[in-house]
């Protein structure tokens, strides 16, 4: 299969042991993985977007809202379009690569940066998010399926928080949220804050069986409040990885967070995994073999906040930076290890399982805040 990414499965993954202490030096050069993907540039989404959520939905991948200045005329015209945030249902066959604007769009208002990825191959959920228009940062959820030849948006209860660039993963039938930040275009708290109301730490599940009965809170994240995580779901249980630490106002803060976690629902417990070689956020997760969660892209090199609220230097890196490495996380040996990087440094990206084994990344950012519509 040509022109999108393809992986082969594993034999032995090779990974070097990374402490969880606070203090450790920056690791050697990660090693190789077994896991090989080859990455090649497919024809680019139509528009020049990025933030926008992703999944597949039977024969489909769906492209859902988004944020894009750089758009013809006719999508600035769609109703509810607010400075750049659009209601855009964009959808391309699994075995095509030709993307199509289809209706009805999405219902509520114009957004971005809800849930990067969540689907189960019968639908697609997209919750949360933020935008320029009031209420700035969103609680409401959707549900997109596909029936009889038609799309079809259901309204979900609303979460018990709004937030934005949350984690969100199924589990069975479980849909679980977790962290994120509050966007505000005003006030104290104004621009990205994952700390504000424990927002970054707040994990809710919803049961798909029965959404009437509405969004229940289980236990907090014991780490650092965060946005901009992996969130992956591996032999039912949660691990989160990675993300950004932010703190908003008049002069907002952001750090990278290190320190990751395993859920644990049949428990109810959470427990610490050994921290990330480097630093890094603003990612997306897929998981291989239901063993191996793949870390795409990212930001990479800010200082650290650590669960304490104390912060430190990054490590194992060389500066700030757009990332195109693709991390390996064994959740069988809680080690790391490395595979082929994606073919550019990006930031925000939207990566899918198009079929057992190809990847397929849509739009992300790159620096200079510039959106890309690479696939």
């Amino acid at each position: 299969m040509k022109h999108l990414a393809m992986i082969t499965a594993p034999t032995l993954l090779l990974a070097c042991a990374v402490t969880g202490a606070e203090d450790h030096p920056a690791p050697a050069a990660l090693p190789k993985s077994t896991i090989h993907i080859d990455w090649r540039t497919a024809t680019p989404f139509p528009w020049t977007y990025n933030g926008g959520a992703i999944g597949c939905v039977g024969d489909f991948v769906v492209y859902m809202t988004g944020f894009g200045r750089r758009v013809p005329e006719q999508l600035k015209q769609m109703p509810g379009y607010v400075d750049g945030y659009h209601r855009l249902l964009a959808v391309c066959r699994r075995d095509g690569e030709s993307w199509t604007q289809v209706q009805p769009l999405f219902p509520g208002i114009a957004r971005a940066y809800a849930n990067a990825s969540t689907s189960d191959g019968k639908a697609a959920y997209l919750l949360g998010g933020q935008s320029y228009a009031p209420p700035y940062c969103f609680n409401d959820a959707y549900r997109l399926s596909r029936e009889n030849g038609q799309w079809h948006w259901q309204r979900l209860p609303d979460m018990l928080t709004a937030t934005a660039v949350s984690g969100c993963v199924l589990l069975g039938d479980k849909l679980y949220v977790l962290g994120g930040a509050r966007y505000a275009k005003k006030g104290p708290a104004k621009g990205w804050d994952s700390s504000v109301g424990k927002v970054g730490r707040f994990l809710q599940v919803l049961d798909t069986r029965t959404p009437e009965t509405g969004w229940r809170r289980l236990p907090d994240l014991p780490g650092t409040h965060r946005s901009h995580h992996a969130v992956a779901a591996v032999q039912g249980r949660l691990y989160v990885l990675g993300g950004v630490a932010a703190v908003g106002g008049e002069k907002p803060r952001f750090w990278n967070c290190v320190d990751n976690w395993c859920y644990d629902p049949a428990l109810n417990q959470w427990k610490r995994l050994p921290d990330l070689p480097f630093p890094c956020g603003g990612w997306t997760a897929r998981v291989a073999q239901d063993r191996y969660i793949l870390l795409f892209g990212g930001f990479i090199g800010r200082d650290i906040l650590n669960p304490d609220g104390s912060t430190r230097p990054a490590y194992g890196c060389q500066g700030t930076q757009f990332s195109n490495r693709v991390l390996v996380y064994d959740t069988r040996n809680e080690t790391f290890s490395e595979t082929n990087p994606m073919p550019m440094a990006i930031n925000d990206t939207r990566v899918v399982w198009r079929d057992a084994h190809t990847l397929m990344n849509v739009t992300g950012e790159l620096p200079g805040s510039r959106r890309t519509p690479c696939v």
